[in-house]
């Protein structure tokens, strides 16, 4: 795949000159601005890079808690945006088709870390039932102390003393709401694993 890569005709990229076929002026010239110029500016350079690419890394990272899956995709989105930045400017020419499923799987990512595939749902859930209501009702011990508190759930046009028949059909259809999301976010983690199968290797800046 690298080999199938061409480079820009405006890129940067140079071979370099072979000082042995130089005159002996040029060639001490040659050696001093490369040992006393080129080289601490090289040096300079590639290390200010690493830094701030550290730090743009830092800033991610202060909030990304290990014990919570969701930001593994959030990393990925995070990397998959440096990525597509980075061959879109680099010296490398990518094909049309695999940036665009690059974009298209920073969008996938950006979903699934973001979740939210029940809201349209239960928007037409909230339509037909009302909205939720919660209550909090304690529970007392023999003292007269609060053990705990428990906690009710209804809806408007569910309230507490509806049917049994009625609260049953309620939590058939919330259920529903959840089991039509997983589709839908199974759909795109399906979508996400074609695309790196197809793309992944041909990413590269």
């Amino acid at each position: 795949m690298i080999e199938s890569k061409e480079i820009k005709e405006n890129s940067n990229f140079s071979f370099s000159l072979d000082p042995d076929e130089l005159p002996f002026i040029k060639k001490v010239f040659y050696y001093l601005k490369l040992w006393f110029i080129k080289k601490p500016k090289r040096f300079f350079l590639r290390n200010f890079y690493k830094l701030y690419v550290a730090c743009e890394y830092a800033k991610f990272s202060w909030n990304n808690y290990d014990w919570d899956f969701a930001y593994t995709y959030e990393l990925i989105h995070f990397k998959l945006k440096r990525v597509y930045k980075a061959l879109e400017k680099g010296n490398a020419v990518q094909e049309t088709e695999d940036m665009k499923a690059l974009k298209e799987l920073t969008k996938i990512v950006y979903r699934l870390y973001k979740g939210g595939y029940d809201r349209k749902y239960n928007r037409v859930h909230d339509k037909k039932w009302g909205k939720l209501e919660i209550d909090s009702i304690p529970e007392y011990d023999q003292k007269g102390k609060i053990k705990f508190y428990r906690w009710e759930f209804w809806r408007s046009n569910c309230p507490k003393d509806a049917p049994e028949e009625i609260k049953n059909q309620e939590r058939a259809d919330n259920k529903s709401c959840y089991d039509r999301a997983e589709i839908d976010r199974c759909k795109d983690i399906d979508r996400l694993a074609e695309i790196l199968k197809k793309h992944a290797l041909k990413w590269w800046d």
